[in-house]
């Protein structure tokens, strides 16, 4: 028996979700909130709305966004609070304020997503075992460092590479380090994450990409199997 929920319901009582649109890149008009749920899938997406967040999760575990465009006419692409076990992948996210903030999470893989900055760039505080590599960031050409525009990380664990000699594309490498020299794969300066680094973490990518990353022809992203079934449609959930 198929049934319906308004898209803003808290879905509390689902375990081992994953929203799926009707047609792949289907657009969605209001953002979708995981509050207190675990297990749960979001791909496929396309955010093209005029509210707050396009994904907003809290109080969760094993959470996968994957997939998914979110455009400028967001605020925030993704905000993550008290979230755990995560995995971001292949989104594209050009919200107009902030493409991303994570706030006292654990366990978090952030690869192969596009983060474009509006007013600001990606934020992530109080949070732990971070791994973060091979993203696309793209900060403001138009300003010279340090402005608004550069992430901001703060009383955080972080790890910036894949762990091979690889980490992430920076838009505005080559400007703020003019010196620097490559082999052609990756820069040999390190790139200051946040360059007022307020805590002393002293965060880097050790390994700087001079390209754009491009997705892997067999990306290693395992998605568990649902229990349910969501799909998102002309703002209704349904599942069975």
């Amino acid at each position: 028996m198929r049934k319906q929920l308004l898209l803003l319901l808290p879905l509390l009582l689902l375990q081992s979700v994953f929203l799926c649109p009707n047609v792949k890149s289907q657009q969605v008009s209001d953002q979708i909130n995981i509050v207190g749920i675990n297990n749960v899938v979001i791909s496929d997406f396309r955010f093209n709305i005029s509210c707050d967040t396009g994904v907003y999760a809290e109080n969760c575990n094993n959470l996968t966004i994957a997939n998914c465009t979110f455009e400028d006419s967001c605020s925030f692409g993704i905000y993550l609070y008290n979230v755990s076990n995560v995995i971001i992948f292949n989104n594209i996210i050009d919200a107009y304020y902030e493409p991303m903030l994570i706030h006292t999470c654990t366990n978090v893989i952030v690869t192969y997503n596009t983060l474009k900055d509006g007013s600001e760039q990606f934020q992530i505080y109080n949070s732990r075992n971070i791994v973060f590599h091979h993203n696309n960031i793209f900060n403001d050409e138009y300003s010279t460092h340090p402005t608004n525009d550069y992430p901001r990380v703060s009383n955080t664990t972080c790890t910036w590479d894949d762990g091979d000699g690889e980490g992430n594309y920076w838009s505005d490498y080559a400007e703020r380090y003019p010196n620097a020299t490559n082999n052609g794969l990756v820069w040999n300066t390190p790139y200051q994450i946040d360059p007022d680094d307020v805590d002393g973490r002293e965060h880097y990518d050790i390994h700087p990409l001079v390209n754009d990353p491009t997705l892997p022809t067999r990306p290693k992203l395992r998605i568990f199997k649902p229990r349910l079934c969501i799909l998102v449609k002309f703002g209704i959930i349904e599942w069975w």
